[in-house]
């Protein structure tokens, strides 16, 4: 009886250990006060069907390490990489999906096939964003929590030539 239970006590610890490395390699990112600031800012273009977003920013006080890159953000229900505009700015630019036109696919189908409807994936509290960075090749995370919403841009629509 003895036996079995140290077998059982080897079999449990190996199985819990294992779990423990199998953790996913995204890890916290630990911040040194670099970020400045953290904005969005909603807009829509003045032209039916010329889009929307929302535009994320992101200023340093100074440059990230050279391998350290800010490669996305998930912020409200969407998902988007950084673009670097210089040194100390990086901008994401998510596109909501309103104000474009519609096409209408006419598809002859089975009637019996259902609609799927998914859920988005992130949920995030309101003014709340994740972003992820890249540094020697491992993946890391940081949470911001009062992300900034300046005022939308309504961009103005495009006079017709006859105006």
């Amino acid at each position: 009886m003895m036996i079995v239970s140290k077998l059982i006590t080897f079999f449990l610890s190996i199985v819990l250990l294992s779990c423990g490395s199998s953790k996913t390699d995204i890890q916290k990112f630990e911040d040194q006060t670099q970020i400045k600031e953290i904005y969005s800012q909603s807009w829509v273009a003045g032209v039916r069907g010329g889009g929307a977003g929302i535009d994320v920013y992101v200023n340093l006080n100074t440059p990230f390490e050279q391998d350290l890159v800010l490669e996305k953000i998930q912020f409200k229900t969407y998902e988007a990489p950084f673009e670097k505009t210089n040194e100390l700015s990086y901008v994401a630019r998510i596109d909501t999906g309103q104000n474009k036109l519609k096409t209408i696919n006419i598809e002859v189908t089975n009637a019996e096939e259902e609609t799927v409807v998914s859920e988005p994936k992130i949920n995030l509290k309101e003014r709340q964003a994740i972003l992820f960075f890249k540094k020697e090749g491992k993946e890391y995370s940081k949470i911001v929590e009062n992300v900034e919403e300046r005022e939308m841009i309504a961009y103005p629509s495009v006079r017709k030539p006859t105006e």
